[in-house]
């Protein structure tokens, strides 16, 4: 029996002119799908596969294009979790019941399905051929071979469903596409480490899938050996130990660690337990301590901090306790080359050196700081007071070498305030009776006590993080001491490394610069001079002010200057003043690293800044400069004759002055410099302090890595590769991206991850074009026979042999419906070629000509400024003006457009001559394929032909996505599950029942004038 949709009269509602001005004739139609009557107004739990599948941009998830006279769709009941997949035939009937839970387009007669959550392959009847067992599967190409997952394995296939081949693990493959002789595959490269030490390069073995220097960031991490994973379908593969020759320290079979061991060489932390558990063993595999870890880092080589349910150890060269804690925090500290560790915890502190027995020294202490291999160990204030600046930390107690040695002989004394006295003997009172010219008070050196470590907070030197990579610390001592009470009788102090407290009674202040050079002290009296590491005067307090020393000398305010700094004079670091000619003192702005910056006028009689080298005792450049930043990092940018560039501290240009603007500049390790190019922030050039570029141009982000080592980026073919700067030398590493890229926790290793590349399989499995391209763009198009792939960051020509072909064509893109070829130029233009590269027209627009959309001959375009689109042909005429918002590729002689200012929102259809083919009242339209096309009118789902006559209806009817077919005949699901329209109290309707209703009011055409031919 036929069911068929109740006349209006007979529904609940009655449609109103909304409905009726939105759909075509049958309309009540539309609305009883659109509305889903007989449905429940309740919400439901399932039916949220169906949430997309009436969205404009998403309906095609649903309803595949026709292939083969048929069309997969979507159907099912709402109130089921899932759909169910069936076909439709070309007149909208349904040629195959709706039984699948997926199902693909049919190609050279079979289609994937898919049932259980597997897939097989079934005929145009809907009969399997291939039972439903794989992972996923993929079209049959016209040699009768398919590609398919099962347990995690890529096969081959025959149309029996006989393996043909098994693909290597990190194969994967999206299948042939129809008409396709080849298929696109991808194959994950091995990974690859770069040891930093020795600059050697290791590749894995194909076995491995993954790399890691350690599962944690705070362990020691040897430079001989990596964590290596098996590889493996689920990527779940064990762990061993690889060698940088690429041989086995440990395999995975023997480690069988889940999760990326570390070792030192003698004994090796496993993961063999869910939930980060952890045990120790030796390299044969063997479990040395039954106890679970929840994490084991090693400090030093030979020396384990374990971490479990009851607390941490510290375990020693023969796994025997050196520490047992109830806590699991403690402090640990160690210097960047790893071979040197501390271990703290407030009651002990356990000193770890490579190779050496563990020193524990029974001190209680608040806290440990390491810097420059010793160890300062702070206390709490004896008398409870808070502490500010860096001696939050506490007092300082003692001073530790690597070995456990006391570094400060603490001479016994009193108490606090017995400390005082002595350094206020000989103060002298900066009052105002008193002359200025009183000298200065004697420097005292006192032993270190108990009673004036207490006394003071302590500035450890050795932490300053100095801005200046240059800074010059040798006439540093070990720290500044200042008073902890702001009514202390105590004035600054140096601690030296002798152990020694250095001070005067009319010392106010002391202060080291992040430039280096000697301390300057400041007196009571408001003198200011410069101390050595030992605490004597290398320039006597005699001057009112100093600048921080930078290369020896520094700007300085003379004692009997009344004009400030106007009259500032420049001495070196014995206080001596530096006799300058009359224009270079009177002109003194700044003193940088030996070179003194003035203002004076040119010989032209216009105000310039020079440079004067006081060495050489002459003008750096004579000309002078119109503008002369401050020196940063030893370099700084000047401007010359309207150009800028940059210079070094012996004024010689390390960049000419031939810039409009400023150069952007970066201090690198070992001296260099980066330096971005004119134009294009993205590229990059490394040179020497003298000027000498250093490599090859680079591009994105330059990485230090080690000593005369950086990670950089090729601007000419993106290749990835490390820059030698002793030699210039670029050695590329094979293939990688620098997303890919990832150094160690202690920068002994930079680690590439396997790199999926591409490459192309015929129809027995070999590869054609071999795994080594970034991406096809396209992938092989007619009648070209040919496809453009990129490697490097440059595209190249492949024909379906494999072959490079083409080369004068660059990086030009096949077009698909034509023997044509796109070329996107660097001046932002867009160009139609031959085969012989020969230029056919240009469009303004970098990607003006839309080669994704070429088809039957015709090629999209928009011009310049204009987000309009029409059509030229292989001639490059445009045949078609660009006067449409969206266009689509030209399909059964029909195209997709949107032209607002005629049709608003609505989707049409025009044909070659650029008219509307089919009016333009679709909310979303797709391309033909088959002489069918699949469109939505408000969220009413349609199947077209050519001619805009609708093939079938899909929408909602009792619950059920339901087919319908033009004449009202329900084709799915049958009448015992429209049971709704009878509860409604629906009677069949009479033939000629269906009221008529209006068309949208568009005019019957909507001519668009083509665009004049423009020549090439």
């Amino acid at each position: 029996m036929t069911t068929r949709i109740p006349a209006p009269s007979a529904l609940p509602f009655a449609p109103g002119r909304r409905l009726s001005a939105i759909l075509r004739p049958a309309a009540w139609l539309a609305a009883c799908l659109w509305l889903g009557i007989g449905g429940s107004s309740a919400a439901h739990a399932d039916g949220r596969w169906y949430a997309g599948c009436t969205r404009a941009g998403e309906a095609n998830y649903c309803y595949r294009p026709y292939a083969e006279g048929l069309a997969a769709v979507q159907l099912g009941n709402l109130d089921e979790h899932r759909p169910a997949w069936g076909y439709l035939n070309a007149a909208g009937e349904l040629a195959i019941a709706p039984a699948f839970e997926d199902a693909a387009s049919f190609q050279n007669g079979l289609a994937a399905a898919a049932q259980d959550d597997k897939w097989g392959y079934i005929d145009n009847t809907g009969a399997w051929v291939i039972a439903p067992e794989y992972e996923s599967a993929t079209g049959f190409n016209a040699e009768g071979t398919a590609i398919v997952e099962t347990n995690g394995r890529v096969l081959l296939i025959d149309r029996a469903g006989k393996t043909i081949k098994t693909f290597p693990l990190g194969t994967r493959s999206r299948g042939f596409r129809p008409g396709q002789t080849l298929a696109m595959a991808e194959q994950e490269s091995a990974p690859l480490a770069w040891n930093i030490a020795s600059g050697k390069l290791l590749t894995a073995p194909d076995s491995v899938g993954a790399l890691e220097t350690s599962y944690s960031r705070d362990t020691w991490t040897s430079t001989q050996w990596l964590a290596a994973q098996a590889r493996q379908a689920d990527y779940q593969g064990k762990w061993g130990l690889l060698k940088l020759d690429g041989s086995w320290l440990a395999t995975p079979d023997v480690l069988k660690s889940l999760l990326a061991p570390v070792s030192d060489g003698q004994y090796v932390a496993v993961s063999r337990a869910a939930g980060y558990q952890w045990q120790l063993a030796d390299l044969q595999g063997n479990v040395l301590k039954d106890t679970l870890y929840a994490k084991l880092d090693i400090l030093a080589p030979g020396y384990w901090l374990a971490v479990h349910e009851q607390g941490s150890e510290l375990l020693g060269p023969d796994l025997e306790t050196l520490g047992r804690w109830d806590g699991r925090d403690l402090h640990v500290q160690r210097e960047p080359d790893w071979d040197f560790a501390v271990v703290s915890d407030g009651k002990e502190i356990h000193i770890l050196n490579d190779g050496q027995p563990a020193v524990t020294l029974p001190l209680a202490h608040r806290s440990v700081r390491v810097f420059d291999d010793r160890i300062w160990v702070f206390s709490d204030s004896p008398d409870g007071d808070a502490s500010y600046g860096l001696g939050e930390s506490g007092v300082l107690a003692q001073l530790y070498d690597r070995q456990g040695r006391a570094l400060l002989a603490l001479a016994q004394s009193g108490t606090t305030g017995e400390a005082a006295p002595v350094a206020t003997a000989n103060a002298t009172d900066a009052s105002p009776g008193q002359p200025e010219s009183a000298g200065p008070a004697a420097i005292i050196r006192q032993p270190v006590t108990r009673a004036q470590l207490d006394a003071y907070s302590v500035r450890i030197l050795a932490d300053t993080r100095q801005r200046s990579l240059g800074a010059d610390r040798s006439h540093w001592p070990l720290a500044i001491l200042k008073p902890r009470k702001y009514d202390s009788p105590l004035t600054p102090a140096i601690l030296t490394a002798g152990g020694e407290i250095v001070s005067a009674a009319d010392w106010r202040d002391v202060q080291a610069y992040d430039e280096g050079g000697p301390l300057l002290v400041s007196l009571q009296n408001q003198h200011t001079g410069a101390v050595d590491a030992q605490g004597n005067w290398l320039v006597p307090p005699e001057y009112r002010d100093i600048e921080a020393f930078q290369g020896g000398y520094a700007r300085a305010l003379p004692d009997d200057s009344r004009q400030g700094w106007r009259r500032a004079v420049v001495i070196d670091l014995t206080g001596r003043r530096i006799e300058l000619p009359a224009k270079v003192a009177e002109g003194l702005a700044r003193v940088d690293h030996g070179l003194v910056t003035y203002r004076a006028e040119s010989s032209g009689g216009q105000e310039r800044m020079f440079l004067w080298d006081i060495a050489a005792g002459r003008d750096v450049s004579p000309e002078g400069f119109q503008e002369l930043q401050p020196f940063t990092d030893g370099y700084a940018s000047a401007q010359q004759k309207g150009k800028w560039g940059l210079l070094n501290l012996r004024g010689q240009w390390v960049v000419p002055p031939s810039r409009q603007y400023s150069p952007s500049v970066q201090q690198q390790p070992g001296g260099l410099l980066l330096v971005s190019e004119e134009g294009d922030s993205s590229l990059q050039r490394l040179y020497r302090p003298d000027g000498r570029q250093v490599g090859p141009l680079l591009s994105r982000e330059v990485r230090a890595l080690g000593p005369g080592q950086f990670q950089v980026t090729l601007a000419d073919d993106n290749a990835v590769g490390i820059l030698d700067t002793a030699t210039g030398k670029v050695t590329v590493l094979p293939d990688r991206s620098t997303h890919n890229l990832t150094g160690g926790s202690d920068k002994t290793w930079l680690l590439a991850r396997g790199d999926y590349r591409q490459g192309a399989i015929d129809a027995r499995g070999n590869w054609r074009i071999k795994p080594a391209l970034s991406e096809f763009n396209p992938f092989f198009v007619r009648p070209s026979g040919l496809a453009r792939a990129v490697g490097t960051g440059k595209g190249v020509l492949f024909d379906e042999q494999g072959r490079h072909v083409l080369p004068a064509l660059g990086d030009a893109r096949p077009l698909n419906g034509m023997d044509r070829f796109v070329q996107y130029d660097r001046e932002g233009q867009s160009l139609l070629l031959d085969r012989n590269g020969k230029e056919i027209t240009r469009v303004e627009g970098p990607y003006s000509l839309e080669a994704d959309q070429a088809s039957e001959g015709l090629l999209p375009y928009s011009e310049r400024g204009n987000s309009k689109y029409g059509f030229l042909d292989a001639n490059g005429k445009r045949v078609i003006g660009a006067y449409f918002d969206t266009l689509g590729a030209m399909k059964d002689g029909r195209a997709v457009a949107l032209r607002r200012d005629r049709a608003g929102k609505a989707f049409g259809y025009i044909d070659h001559s650029g008219r509307y083919a089919i009016l333009p009242e679709f909310t979303w339209a797709t391309d033909f394929s088959e002489g069918r096309a699949l469109v939505l009118r408000d969220r009413l789902v349609q199947y077209i032909d050519t001619s805009g006559a609708v093939i079938a209806y899909i929408g909602i009817l009792c619950r059920h996505v339901a087919v319908i077919a033009p004449d009202d005949r329900v084709l799915w699901p049958a009448a015992d599950k429209l049971q709704c329209l009878e509860k409604e109290g629906a009677a069949e309707p009479a033939s000629g029942d269906v009221p008529p209703q209006e068309p949208i009011p568009i005019p019957a055409a909507v001519p668009v004038p083509a665009a004049p031919a423009v020549a090439s």
